[in-house]
């Protein structure tokens, strides 16, 4: 197996727009996952997208829990429907739910697109947290390349909101909240 990339997420660009976002302090996970994938993807299509202007304005990105389809009452908007507002109906979530550090790898590999994976927060009490994949290096050990709101930190800190992983050959090797891919409406 060889490096899995979002290719567009790996831009000087998309590397600017992570750290801009984490730097600043209010913003969901959800809201981060989604403005930055948004922002790389207005930019390769030459739209303007002030990702920080957008996720400061709380009537489009209030803070609250989201799932990743499903509109659940209490919850705000879910981050497919996000997606799909943020790209000008070009992108959303796919259906399928994948869990293991395999198949997340090479589907990466064959789409160029990122998925949004659930998992733990650092705190317990604050409940699931979304980073973004955008890289991955083949396993074991899996190395895991991602963006968030600056929350999650990885001992290997690439950037304000970039950090890496590695996933280990032992134990199980999967996200057991799931992880989602971003693709094409």
């Amino acid at each position: 197996m060889s490096v899995s990339s979002a290719y567009k997420w790996c831009s000087p660009f998309a590397l600017s727009v992570a750290n801009r976002i984490a730097a600043r302090t209010g913003i969901y996970c959800g809201p981060a996952s989604i403005a930055w994938i948004a922002a790389v993807w207005n930019d390769v299509k030459g739209r303007p997208y002030d990702a920080l202007g957008r996720l400061s304005n709380k009537t489009l990105f209030p803070n609250g829990p989201r799932d990743f389809h499903h509109d659940i009452p209490g919850f705000q908007m879910n981050l497919s429907d996000l997606l799909r507002r943020e790209t000008h109906d070009e992108l959303k979530l796919d259906s399928r739910l994948y869990f293991t550090y395999s198949a997340i790898h090479s589907v990466l590999g064959s789409s160029s697109m990122p998925f949004i994976i659930r998992m733990p927060s650092p705190k317990i009490k604050d409940g699931l947290h979304y980073v973004t994949l955008f890289r991955s290096n083949p396993g074991p050990p899996y190395e895991f390349y991602w963006q968030d709101n600056g929350i999650y930190r990885s001992n290997e800190k690439i950037g304000e909101g970039l950090s890496k992983s590695k996933k280990t050959s032992s134990g199980l090797h999967f996200f057991p909240w799931g992880a989602k891919r971003v693709t094409h409406v």
